[in-house]
């Protein structure tokens, strides 16, 4: 059972994970931001917002650097 309930929460996470990406990408898009613009703003390289939008956190290193870039 507890493998089970793991593997759901972590079916969860990877849903809202993508979720969370397709939000950050939609408030870019309806700001009509382009993602180098998006990318000087936040000072960080256009990879990274990339990497964001795809929802692809592991990507980015530690958790506390991901919850600090979209937070």
């Amino acid at each position: 059972f507890f493998y089970r309930a793991w593997e759901f929460e972590a079916v969860s996470m990877a849903d809202e994970n993508q979720g969370i990406a397709a939000r950050l990408r939609a408030a870019r898009l309806q700001q009509g931001l382009e993602i180098d613009a998006l990318a000087r703003e936040l000072k960080n390289p256009r990879a990274v917002i990339e990497t964001i939008e795809r929802g692809e956190w592991s990507r980015l290193g530690a958790p506390v650097f991901a919850r600090h870039l979209v937070g």
